[in-house]
């Protein structure tokens, strides 16, 4: 049961936006942030999944307004390029595979946290299903400069 567990394969609750269950799961592995369908609960309007929780097993729905973040946590910054953004510069970050890299700030933590590469993404127009554990890719036009892992989305 220990290695079910940690894979995300135990029950939980779904939750609405206030907090209040709603249903029911059989494990956090089965969604995906933004995901619509197969969530196996009924509303009067369309739900997504807006957030997973591993370490209470919860699965938290909302509209599809609740998915647009403006800003995100990053960690494991990798630098590819020796012309590397300065503070506070713009960028364009790309979020997932398919997604259009979009403008945004990058703003790294001073000592990284205790961990190297560490810091944040503010995006000048809202980006929908900022999804914890996703790569991000940061671009200066055409220029691959780097990437990370995005952490959280901080703002919704």
């Amino acid at each position: 049961a220990g290695a079910a567990a940690a894979a995300g394969a135990t029950a939980g609750a779904i939750v609405d936006g206030a907090g209040e269950a709603i249903g029911t799961h059989t494990g956090v592995a089965g969604f995906t942030v933004g995901q619509r369908k197969g969530i196996g609960v009924a509303a009067a309007q369309p739900l997504y999944v807006t957030a997973l929780e591993p370490a209470t097993n919860t699965v938290r729905v909302g509209p599809d307004a609740a998915l647009y973040s403006s800003t995100a946590r990053f960690t494991g910054l990798n630098w590819l390029s020796a012309d590397a953004p300065g503070p506070a510069e713009s960028v364009e970050a790309q979020i997932r595979y398919r997604h259009a890299p979009a403008p945004a700030r990058l703003f790294l933590e001073p000592d990284g946290g205790g961990a190297a590469g560490v810091g944040s993404l503010r995006f000048e127009t809202p980006q929908r299903a900022i999804t914890p554990g996703q790569s991000v890719a940061f671009y200066r036009g055409d220029r691959l400069l780097g990437g990370a892992r995005l952490a959280r989305s901080i703002s919704r």
